[in-house]
């Protein structure tokens, strides 16, 4: 009875709490994603700042030397980086088109081809 009774609180736990409480029982039935692990890198150039709806534009050159443009959503945890100092925490008004720009970002597990910036990192001019 009492096996039973632990297993039940397992299973409570998983469905109400998502698993933070108990995740050695858990965390295999969630999909858990660590942005850290899929972090990726683009180089390239400005293309296109839309500070209404904090979207980046970036133009760049893949493996192959094709052309590409992707855009990015800048969000509350994006940092500014310029010189290796913090500039701005989600504030896009110094980056212009053209601007040279390193960005760091993770991809929307959730929705296929949403982009957000991690750092953006402003190349010296």
């Amino acid at each position: 009875m009492k096996i039973v009774r632990v297993i039940m609180v397992l299973a409570l736990n998983c469905l109400l709490l998502g698993g933070y409480v108990v995740p050695a029982y858990c965390s295999r039935q969630f999909d858990f994603q660590d942005p850290e692990l899929s972090k990726k890198t683009v180089k390239g150039t400005v293309s296109n700042v839309s500070r209404m709806g904090q979207k980046i534009s970036v133009s760049y050159k893949d493996e192959s030397g094709e052309s590409k443009e992707v855009v990015f959503s800048v969000d509350e945890n994006t940092r500014v980086v310029k010189s290796d100092v913090m500039i701005s925490s989600n504030d896009i008004s110094g980056i212009m088109t053209g601007d040279k720009v390193v960005i760091q970002y993770f991809e929307d597990p959730q929705v296929t081809g949403d982009f957000t910036a991690d750092t953006i990192t402003l190349e010296s001019r």
